[in-house]
């Protein structure tokens, strides 16, 4: 059985500090098996959510030329959160409305889900890495200089509403190359499954 198709218990991860070691073994096979580093799986019918109008703290990395713009919901309870529970069968999600501005750049990464971690801890959840769910929602149509990079692999040329799904230790980035000033707007929703 290769790393990535084990079900880690993701609060063991984290406290016996594995977490780093175990999503970069993961990659590894995954990428010896050639699999590929993300997955298109359906569309979503957004509800008309406005865009965040303030800039959150500590998001945008020391050398992004153009800092991110993120507004977030951590609540289980509220009218975004309970959307996405409902459109992925989540028991528990948190949800990122993040608009990336013409220039920013979020540097390559391996999501660790800090405040998602904290929420499942408070809430005695024991997700495992098998009904951990990572979801890209596009508000907004790809336009030339959009891209998301997942290790070696570009995902370009969405539609608004399109949802991408990738696996929980995969590698990402994300830029904004365009110069006709069209943000690229999303929903990150990662979460745990009923499953």
């Amino acid at each position: 059985m290769r790393s990535y198709e084990k079900s880690y218990d993701w609060m063991f991860l984290v406290d016996s500090g594995r977490l780093h070691d175990v999503q970069r073994q993961c990659l590894l096979d995954h990428i010896e098996d050639n699999k590929p580093n993300f997955t298109v799986v359906g569309h979503a019918d957004v509800p008309e959510w406005g865009p965040p109008t303030e800039m959150a703290d500590d998001i945008s990395d020391k050398g992004t030329p153009t800092p991110e713009v993120m507004y977030r919901w951590f609540d289980t309870d509220g009218a975004r959160s309970i959307w996405a529970k409902q459109q992925f069968g989540l028991i528990s999600c948190h949800l990122d409305y993040h608009v990336q501005p013409p220039g920013g750049i979020v540097f390559d990464h391996a999501d660790v889900q800090g405040e998602l971690t904290r929420l499942w801890r408070g809430n005695n959840l024991r997700p495992n890495t098998h009904n951990k769910k990572h979801y890209i929602i596009h508000i907004s149509d790809w336009s030339p200089g959009h891209v998301w990079l997942l290790h070696d692999q570009a995902y370009t040329g969405w539609k608004a509403g399109e949802v991408m799904e990738m696996p929980w230790y995969m590698t990402h980035a994300t830029a904004n190359l365009n110069n006709n000033d069209r943000p690229a707007s999303r929903l990150i929703v990662t979460g745990c499954s009923q499953d």
